[in-house]
Formats: structure tokens, sequence, C-alpha cells
């Protein structure tokens, strides 16, 4: 049974063509449908009920309309107020560029899918810090993470450098214009050499101080 569809195509992924996915390919572990036109909260919600077995998730920005909304039957109530995920084994998820997805939907990710080792949410403008708060909590096997463009400020990537000093080896922070030489330093200080890629890109406040740090306490870069 095929478990990996790559649809790199220009149609609209509707509910009915989700549903046909999961109706032809029961065992789908990963699909990519990054560049198919307005994906919408109710094509995520019918993957996520059909497709148990998902690990690997890629949805894009060209004219995706999901929304916190799309996100919320990630997880389900197995009695006594605790909720299991639908998606248990879930290593890689991308949401790049959702224009509509702000902070809630970030909760229901991080709680919801805490076994993530990559997650993208660059361009993901209506995100904030508290995501990345949650997301350092929560997603204690992290390894990568893509926060380019996003609106976030020193503590918060502190925070993220403090908890997932054991486990992250991947950063992107680019144009991520209010970080500093702070935030740097203490990527650099707490996660040393697990670190093997930052992208600083166009984070136009920080200075030599960050990039010594960095040479200093992260040989693999």
């Amino acid at each position: 049974t095929k478990k990996s569809l790559d649809h790199q195509c220009s149609h609209r992924f509707s509910e009915n063509v989700a549903l046909a996915i999961a109706e032809c390919l029961p065992e789908l572990e990963e699909l990519n449908i990054s560049l198919m036109n307005c994906c919408d909260d109710r094509a995520l919600q019918t993957l996520t009920l059909r497709c148990p077995n998902m690990k690997t998730l890629f949805i894009g920005a060209q004219g995706s309309n999901v929304t916190d909304d799309g996100f919320q039957h990630l997880s389900v109530e197995n009695g006594s107020n605790t909720f299991v995920s639908r998606w248990p084994n879930m290593n890689a998820l991308s949401v790049f560029g959702l224009r509509f997805l702000s902070d809630d939907g970030v909760n229901n990710i991080a709680h919801s899918l805490s076994t993530l080792r990559y997650l993208d949410l660059e361009a993901c403008h209506k995100v904030t810090n508290e995501s990345l708060r949650v997301i350092a909590r929560e997603c204690k096997h992290l390894e990568h993470l893509l926060v380019g463009g996003l609106n976030i400020g020193d503590d918060a990537i502190i925070n993220l450098a403090v908890e997932r000093k054991d486990t992250l080896k991947t950063l992107d922070i680019s144009e991520c214009t209010n970080l500093t030489d702070r935030a740097v330093t203490a990527v650099a200080q707490n996660c040393g050499e697990n670190l093997q890629s930052i992208d600083l890109s166009f984070v136009h406040q920080l200075t030599d101080v960050a990039i010594r740090s960095l040479a200093e306490h992260c040989p693999n870069l």
C-alpha cells in the first residue's frame, strides 16, 4: 500500500479531494500538498479524521484558507478529561505562510503533536511569542524549527534555547527583525554542539558579539 504522496499540482485541495485520498490510501503517512490551491479547514479536518497514520504533512501558503479551526480536531477526548493525539506518530509539519494561523492554532498543534521533530511556521505572521513558549514547553523532541519572518522577541528565543537545548539542531530566525545579540548568544550558549544550522539572514540588529558566540560554542555549524 502506498504510504507517501507528493501531490504537487495547481488543483484545488478540497474536502472531496482529501476524502478521495484517504479512501484510496488508508495507510498514508506522508503528504505534500504545498503547491496546491485553496486548502481549507474542512479538507484538513478530513485528513485528520481519516488518515490516522500521518507522520509528515506539508501544507503551503498558495491560496490556502486554513485557519485555527482546521487544527481543532488533532486530539480526541479519552475519558477523565484527558486527550490523545489523532496523529500520535507525527514527525514533521510545515504550515509555511498560513496567513490565518494564530497562536490558538499553534497551541493545538503543540499540545496535540508533541512528537514533532520538524516544524515550519515561516511567514505565519499572526503567530507571536506565546506560540514559541508553548512549542518550547510541549514539543520535547523538536530538532528543527523554522520561524523566519515572525514578529518575535529575544525572550521567546531565549526560553526556547533553554527548554530545547538538548534537542534543537536547526533554527531559522531569518527576517525576525526584533531579535538582538541576546537571543543568538543564548542559543549558542545553551544549544552548543547540538546546533548544526542557524539562519540569521536579515536580522539586522545582530553584531559581532552574536557571531563570536556562535563560533565559540557551536563547533558543528
